[in-house]
């Protein structure tokens, strides 16, 4: 059998399933058990993964936060198949006690350099924050924490709002504060002094020439940097492919390093039909 045959079989499945829903009026509410685990890496892009099994032939397994539905990928029994997403649920068709893994990306808002995006569950669930991650908020019923190979894991239950800023691009160590380097005692503010207090700190930024400023600007490396000078040699905006001429760089590589701007502050990236405008909201200081 083809692959192409075998898909439009999925596909095909897929639409009975969707009338049976919608139809038929079938109850697939609860039949399943499920983990969740939230993974933000170091390009700041977060990822959610949903592990578990069906205990009935026909299941809806509501996503914990609203999804870009292209990212959504479906296995069942380790084979990938056609997603159905339906009012932000993925709906499963397969025999009892088959296990199921669900991948995607979570829409994000950005505001001032701070990514956020709203997680609810009723499962047990755990987020993995990479090193290069600042963590701006906590859930409020957590249940375990630890690091693994440098990377912070926190075990919870229930709602999590979570906004974070992405510390990567380091080129040199970061500076210390009074002996003692801030890059390692930044978890440690996150518990002690909370979200708030942490957002406060990086806010400070807009003050001048502080301290905290400089060691923001250390996360910008000579790439960032040059593509923000010929923002603001060029008037403040260029599209994405008047950068990449100018400056020749790699098209992946400038998305890159204009995604990590984006999130920390120092530009607005807009959709203008299928070209990127880029607009310069801050220039470094130093």
């Amino acid at each position: 059998m083809s692959e192409k045959t075998v898909y439009t079989s999925y596909v095909f499945v897929g639409l009975i399933t969707i009338l049976l829903i919608f139809y038929l009026g079938i109850s697939v509410s609860s039949g399943f058990s499920v983990e969740g685990a939230i993974y933000i890496e170091s390009d700041g892009v977060p990822r959610i993964v949903l592990n578990g099994t069906v205990e009935r032939s026909l299941e809806k397994i509501p996503l914990p936060a609203k999804p870009l539905p292209a990212s959504v990928a479906l296995y069942v029994n380790g084979e990938l198949i056609a997603p159905i997403v339906v009012n932000n649920s993925v709906v499963i068709s397969s025999s009892p006690g088959s296990e199921f893994s669900i991948s995607y990306i979570p829409e994000t808002n950005i505001q001032d350099g701070i990514v956020m995006f709203t997680y609810f569950s009723d499962f047990e669930s755990y987020i993995y924050v990479d090193k290069n991650i600042v963590l701006l908020s906590l859930p409020t019923n957590i249940l375990d924490s630890s690091y693994i190979d440098n990377t912070l894991v926190i075990k919870f239950k229930g709602g999590y709002d979570i906004q974070y800023a992405v510390k990567e691009g380091v080129t040199t160590p970061p500076p210390e504060v009074d002996g003692t380097n801030l890059m390692d005692i930044l978890p440690i503010l996150v518990i002690v002094l909370g979200g708030a207090g942490i957002a406060s700190l990086l806010l400070l930024r807009r003050r001048g020439k502080s301290n905290t400023e400089e060691i923001i600007e250390e996360f910008i490396d000579e790439t960032d940097r040059a593509i923000l000078d010929v923002l603001k040699e060029k008037g403040g905006e260029l599209y994405q492919s008047e950068i990449m001429r100018i400056l020749g760089i790699p098209k992946t590589t400038l998305w890159r390093h204009l995604r990590r701007l984006e999130v920390l502050g120092y530009v607005e990236i807009k959709k203008e039909y299928k070209r990127n405008r880029v607009i310069l909201k801050r220039h470094y200081s130093s």
